[in-house]
This record gives C-alpha cells, sequence and structure tokens, in this order.
C-alpha cells in the first residue's frame, strides 16, 4: 500500500474490512501513506444489522438467548 499510495497522484481509496487482505490500519496511518478515503462499509452494516436485531428482539419480547 505504501507504493500505491506514494506513486499515485490521485484521490486514493483503502477499503477496509474484516478478515480482508488489506491489514487494519488507523485513518491517521492510511493519510501518511496518501489514502484519502477510507471505506469501512462492511464495520458500518454490521452494526446497523445488530442493531436492527437488537430491536426487533426487543419489539417482540423473546429477549436475546446468552
Amino acid at each position: 500500500m505504501k507504493k500505491i499510495g506514494k506513486g499515485i497522484n490521485a484521490p486514493l481509496v483503502a477499503s477496509m474490512s474484516e478478515g480482508g487482505a488489506t491489514p487494519p490500519s488507523s485513518a491517521q496511518a492510511l493519510s501518511k501513506i496518501g489514502f484519502s478515503i477510507i471505506s469501512t462499509v462492511a464495520f458500518v452494516c454490521k452494526h446497523i444489522c445488530s442493531n436492527e436485531y437488537l430491536t426487533r428482539t426487543k419489539e417482540n419480547g423473546k429477549g436475546i438467548k446468552a
């Protein structure tokens, strides 16, 4: 990623996903090597789905089994 970030003079996107090939990095670290856009769609979707599940569980009164 360092080679790409230093070698291309254009806005770069880093797509970060759990279990993906790209090692997890902070926004600061990615910015330092030339990436200006960071996508964490899988992380956001996971939390939206979890929130929806919890909301529906609360509404139907069944609770969550550990």
